[in-house]
């Protein structure tokens, strides 16, 4: 058992490396247990907690994306998520008593977050757990999204705020599909 651990804790690092294609690195990932539509590119340096990810087709994950999945996180089509977005699933009560920061592993909250088909993730996004971001949304870098976010809606802040409505049905930007 310990054996296996260590093997897919390396093929995990093995994903993360620049030296796969990004064919190869889908591969590799789908290998692992994520669920990856067609056509969707992951950049290097991505990191999961958890298989429990599942993806849509036509997407672009960026380099050193985080997802703490342990909550579930599904991506719906067309998305466009930035480099260094963190999507969170796992929360923790704070403490009683004088050293707060202490944290039992047993009273963890797992949270899924959901992410609508055509959304537009900037870099540096942080995403709460138990958050639904609506489709067609865009989420303006180094935002931290607390909350729920409308369907064709600019956010932007900590907390993120919604600031303006986007016209619905604008054209989504798809990646070039992959070498073979």
């Amino acid at each position: 058992m310990a054996r296996q651990a260590l093997v897919r804790s390396f093929l995990w690092e093995l994903a993360a490396l620049r030296l796969l294609s990004p064919h190869r690195r889908v591969r590799l990932l789908r290998r692992l247990g994520l669920v990856i539509g067609e056509r969707t590119v992951v950049e290097p340096c991505v990191h999961a907690s958890s298989p429990r990810v599942a993806i849509g087709a036509r997407c672009y994950i960026g380099y050193n994306a985080y997802f703490d999945a342990h909550g579930g996180i599904t991506i719906g089509d067309d998305v466009s998520i930035g480099a260094h977005v963190r999507i969170l699933t796992r929360e923790h009560p704070i403490a009683p008593g004088p050293i707060r920061h202490l944290r039992r592993p047993d009273q963890d909250i797992d949270r899924p977050v959901r992410i609508g088909d055509g959304c537009w993730l900037g870099a540096g996004v942080t995403i709460l757990p138990g958050v639904t971001i609506g489709a067609a949304s865009v989420i303006a870098a180094g935002s931290v999204v607390t909350r729920d976010v409308r369907p064709d809606a600019l956010y932007a802040g900590i907390p993120a705020r919604p600031k303006r409505d986007l016209p619905p049905g604008l054209p989504v930007a798809v990646p070039p599909p992959l070498p073979a």
